[in-house]
């Protein structure tokens, strides 16, 4: 991978919530795998709760109470935040970047960048490029 979008995605990674406290262990394991395979194609929640040993029928919704966010929309959203990162900070092509943020297609990408920031990703590039 290349150096550049290693050293985004690592940040992204890095960049989780603190679990101490008196979080349920499920979502603590949850959250530990998520942020180890946050870029990865295979992360799904079924893969997550059959990883995390999460049988409670309401993971889901337990989530939500504590992070903020359904899983879904956790890992959509901190892989959006990568590709706004790799968008702004390098010239990698669209197509690059989706399949090292985890999304399988680009087609899938831009329909989801698009519906989250209301912009195509090229249209969200160009307003917000860092100049160097």
């Amino acid at each position: 991978m290349d150096k550049e979008i290693e050293s985004i995605i690592q940040e992204i990674i890095a960049n989780k919530p603190d679990i101490e406290g008196d979080w349920p262990q499920e979502i603590k394991r949850a959250l530990v795998l998520i942020h180890s395979n946050l870029f990865e194609y295979h992360l799904t929640i079924d893969w997550i709760k059959k990883e995390g040993h999460i049988f409670n029928k309401c993971f889901s919704i337990i989530f939500k109470r504590y992070v903020g966010y359904y899983p879904k929309e956790y890992i959509i959203s901190n892989r959006l935040i990568a590709a706004k990162e790799l968008l702004k900070k390098t010239d990698h092509s669209i197509s690059v970047i989706a399949i090292h943020i985890g999304f399988r297609s680009t087609s899938a990408f831009c329909n989801t960048f698009k519906n989250k920031e209301k912009l195509k990703p090229s249209e969200w590039r160009k307003i917000n490029k860092v100049q160097i």
